[in-house]
Formats: structure tokens, sequence, C-alpha cells
């Protein structure tokens, strides 16, 4: 993947349905973003873990509607909560995560102006294995909503190859994430550290601990877990790590936990020192029905754990069958019982298996790749818009600008005339200005002010020489009619920052030098914002944010506001000056 330069003060928002997925799922790309020196924003309900987002600097907007289960009008009220917000919040990146959010977040980002939509398909709710009824519903509103983002990146390659191959989601802008784990935060313990996290749990050291994280919901496959213990004759401990998920349907039953634990599985709830915990452990199991690419079992092989995990997409990548854990099929609680005994009876092939999950998360499951993956896309996405829009603002400058000469060849003339007859020669005033990335070109204008001196033959101040047909001159407009010649031999285009002084270029600050990535305007945002009036930070403020919010939207709103101002005649000169005070520099 080619990596870009990457650009500041960007604003991104990360929607998701609860909390809690903000910090464990998203932390590290939060983290990544704000290091970048991003402004980090998470959208998602209200929940116990906002505290820790705030703590790291992640700002936090809540949706009051957005919650786990399907519901219509439940949907529907969030959708317009995230409206509400990003109208208000105005992010440069809204990054959905499916499956809720990324649905109607990617329809509302776009339908809201957020310049950069990308959206992470963690899993999709459907297989090739299910239900004809059931995949036509969830590849179809796939197929709907990704229509609406910049980006979509696929945590699993077997999701990436159904995507592309049926065009649910445009290959284009598709392209395979990963997924991954901090290497340094779970790692291979040494004896002392397995003993104390034995000792903490009263688990003797040389007992065979088996290890389950996840939520406390069927379809992570604990019945099948917890009847394969029981089957098992207490052949081996079994502790089970994962808070309760009351909100699911298929929320593990009361009754199933109470005869579990007194056959003496022992339940933890949820715990924040996972990574301590997988040192106590000698396999990680999870049995799950449906997965997107399981996080606990990266974790655990990057722990060096072996793995005894079902046969599906994302847990087969996790595990080589027969080189670092087990496959077993789905609802099967003999097999898995069977899987569980012969690694709980074999010492030596845990650590040999143990060790190869170790080296392939080195090789695989390195989340600081997949920051970096994800920050690329941001700007990649934003570089393709970019090129899309230059395409298209070519094609509308040529269209105006061919007619427009020819449809005001009238205009011109009749200027022309009157700038002969009032001014004298030359008519048109040449000056050159920086370019795109800088590059000098002649602009052509029509002169407003005359060459009149004084007696030591110095030009006499501008306002003198501006004079009341310099002044409607620039009043209406006229004087920028031959900048259409610019605009048709594609040193301008009819809306972008305007091309000041080149002795400028030397003064400006980095963020200020990015007006200059694309073409210069006969009018701008700046020129609708204020035009003259505004000070110089405030203009260089917005046309850099038109360089990185720009679209053929936009540059239509723009037009039609410098139509609207050129007849009120608004905001012609700064107060003082017949246009505005030089640029000195951000020092001065």
């Amino acid at each position: 993947m080619l990596s870009f330069p990457r650009r500041r003060h960007r604003t991104v928002a990360h929607l998701t349905t609860v909390d809690l997925s903000l910090r464990y799922l998203l932390g590290a790309q939060l983290e990544g973003s704000l290091a970048e020196g991003d402004e980090v924003i998470g959208i998602s309900a209200d929940g116990p873990h906002v505290a820790w987002l705030d703590e790291r600097g992640v700002r936090h907007v809540a949706l009051a509607s957005s919650s786990r289960g399907w519901g219509l009008r439940a949907d529907l009220r969030a959708a317009r909560e995230l409206w509400d917000v990003l109208r208000r919040e105005r992010p440069d990146v809204l990054h959905t995560h499916n499956p809720k959010p990324g649905i109607y977040g990617r329809i509302v980002g776009r339908l809201a102006g957020v310049p950069c939509v990308v959206n992470t398909v963690h899993g999709l709710y459907a297989t090739e294995d299910d239900p004809a009824a059931k995949r036509a519903v969830v590849y179809g509103l796939e197929a709907v909503a990704s229509r609406f983002s910049h980006a979509e990146l696929v945590q699993n390659p077997e999701d990436l190859e159904l995507l592309t191959r049926w065009r649910i989601s445009p290959p284009a802008r598709t392209t395979l994430l990963g997924n991954g784990v901090d290497l340094d935060r779970f790692r291979p313990p040494d004896e002392a550290e397995r003993s104390t996290a034995r000792l903490a749990l009263g688990i003797e050291d040389d007992r065979p601990v088996v290890g389950f994280v996840g939520r406390l919901v069927a379809e992570k496959g604990l019945p099948e877990l917890l009847e394969a213990h029981r089957s098992a004759g207490g052949a081996f401990e079994l502790v089970v790590v994962g808070p309760d998920d009351p909100e699911k349907a298929d929320a593990l039953d009361r009754q199933l936990v109470e005869d579990a634990t007194a056959a003496g599985v022992r339940f933890l709830g949820h715990r924040d020192d996972v990574d301590e915990l997988y040192r106590a452990f000698d396999i990680l199991c999870l049995p799950s029905h449906r997965e997107g690419f399981p996080r606990s079992a990266m974790e655990g092989a990057a722990t060096g754990l072996p793995l005894v995990l079902t046969d599906i997409r994302g847990c087969r990548q996790v595990v080589d069958h027969e080189s670092n854990g087990l496959l077993v099929p789905v609802l099967s609680p003999g097999q898995l019982a069977d899987a569980l005994l012969r690694l709980a009876k074999d010492p030596e092939l845990c650590a040999s298996w143990g060790a190869r999950s170790r080296a392939k998360a080195e090789a695989e499951f390195d989340e600081r790749r997949v920051v970096e993956r994800v920050l690329d896309s941001y700007e990649r996405a934003a570089v393709v818009r970019g090129r899309r829009h230059d395409r298209a603002q070519r094609a509308l400058d040529l269209a105006v600008a061919g007619v427009g000469l020819v449809v005001l060849a009238p205009v011109l003339a009749a200027t022309a005339f009157a700038v002969r007859r009032r001014l004298g020669s030359p008519v048109l005033f040449t000056q050159e200005r920086p370019g795109r990335h800088g590059r000098p070109f002649q602009i052509r204008k029509f002169r407003t002010m005359t060459d009149e001196r004084d007696a030591d033959g110095n030009l006499l101040p501008d306002e003198i020489r501006l004079g009341r047909f310099g002044t409607v001159m620039r009043a209406t407009s006229l004087d920028e009619l031959p900048e259409l010649w610019n605009v048709l031999r594609g040193e301008m285009s009819l809306v972008g920052p305007r091309p000041l002084l080149m002795e400028y270029l030397e003064r400006y600050s980095a963020e200020q030098a990015r007006r200059h990535e694309v073409r210069p305007g006969i009018t701008g945002l700046a020129q609708v914002s204020g035009r003259n009036t505004q000070t110089w930070d405030e203009r260089f403020a917005d046309d850099v944010w038109y360089v990185d919010h720009r679209s053929v939207r936009l540059d239509l709103a723009i037009i039609a506001e410098t139509v609207l101002a050129v007849l009120r005649r608004e905001d012609v000169a700064e107060e003082g000056h017949v246009t505005r005070a030089p640029f000195q520099g951000n020092d001065a």
C-alpha cells in the first residue's frame, strides 16, 4: 500500500454502537490519530468507558438512540441524531464501523457533506453458508451503503473476496485492512509471571488451564464449551472472562452459569487486566458460531498460547490447523472436548504450538501496521477524492469559460473600450502570480488604475490612481473577466484560492502554503466569506479548508454566493485601503 504525507489539524470522528468498542476495538486507532495531531471524536451510546476516552483526549459525543439491538424506529432516531452531530461538528473524516453504524453512518455522513467517509467491515453478518434470505438483506444493505463511502477497509480476507467477487462493494475503493493487537502488552510470560497469575486465581502450576475471553452469549459457543468441560470430567480448569450482554437475544442463560460455577468453572466477568490473565492459561478456546476477526484469539496467539477455535471465517485466519492450534466444527461439544483434552494432556505440544502462535502474531497481527493502514486510507481517500474533483472541476471550467468568453464578448469589448478611453493603454493589466504548486503564470485583468506619478516620478498612492471608474470596475468585478482566458488555459479555475503575489510564497506557514495544492480561482471561499474584510489568517484558513473539502457542490455554492456578493457590492475593500493591506508574514 502506498504511503501518503499526513495532513495536520484534521478532525476524525469514529462512529460505533457503544463506547466499549471505541476503547477496546479502536483504542489504538484513536491514539494513532491523536499522535498525528488530529482532533478525535468518538460517537456512540454513552457508557462507562467515556472517562477512558476523555483521559486520552478523545472527545465523546453521545447518541441517545444508539443500541446493539435492531429496531427501525431507534435506528432512524440514531441516524437523525448523527445528522445533527455531523452538521454541528463538521469532521473532516467520518470512520464508521459496521454493522448498524456502518449502514446508516455512511449514508448520513455523505449526505451531511463529510469530505471523507471511511468504513471498516469488521465481519459481514452473513456468510455464504447462511440462508439466501439473510444474505440478500445483508449484502443488499452493504451494497447500498458502500456506494456512499470513499474507502472500504475489510478486516477479513474471506469477506474481501466475497465483497469484490460479487461487486457488493466497489473494488476500486475496497482494500484489506487486517487486524492486530498490542504485541508488547500481549507477550509470552516467563515462569515467574505465569506462577504469579495462577496464584492470583488460586490454581496450581501443574494444573492445565483453558481460558475463554469474550461476551457471555450463546453465539460465542459458551454452551458447547461448558458441555465440553463437563464431559472432560475435570481434566482441566476452565476460566471464563467477559461481560454479560443482556441486550442480546442469545444472552447466556443464568441457570447454565450457576450450574457451571457449581462444577468448578470460574466466571471472572469483565476485566481490564486481561493481558495478565492470559499468562495463567495453557490453552485459549473460542468456539464461536460467527466471527469477523476475533481479537481474543489474536491476543492468545500473541501471548504464546495454542488455540482451539471453530472452523469459521475469522478463526481460520488466526489458526493454522495442526500448526499453532486446532479447528473444530461449530456446535460440536464432543469434538471440542477431544481437542482440548489432546492439548491439556501434552504440555510439550502446547509449548511447541504456542511458540508458533507467537511467531504468527508477530508476522500478521501487529496493530501498529493496522493503524498505519487506517491513517493511510484517510490520505488515500482524500487524494482520490481530490483527483475526481479536479476532473469534474476542469470540465466545468472549460464549459463555463468557453461559453462565457463567447457570450460575454460584447461586454468584454465594451469594457475594453471604456478602459482605453478612461485610462489609456494598455487595456489589460498583466502580472506574474503563483499558480498550482506555486508555479508562476501571467494573470490577465482589465486595468483599474492610472499611471499618475508625483514630481519625482513615483507612482501616486493607490487610492488616488484608482478613481471612480476603477472603483466601479472592482465593485462589479468587471476587471476580473479576462481571467476566463486563464481558466481556459488551465492556469486558473472558476473556484479556488485567489492568486496573490509571488513574494508572499516565502511568507506562508507550511499550513498556509497548502492553499497552492489546487489551482487558484477567480473566486473562492474566502471571497464569499468577506472578500477583503477578512484578516489574512481568516482568509488563509478558508483557503486551506476549501482544499480539504472541495467538491463540485461546494464550487457551485461559492459561484452562486459570488454572484450575490457582486450584485450587493459588499466587502470590496478593507477599511483604510482600496483593497487590503499587504501580507507581511506571520511574525508581522
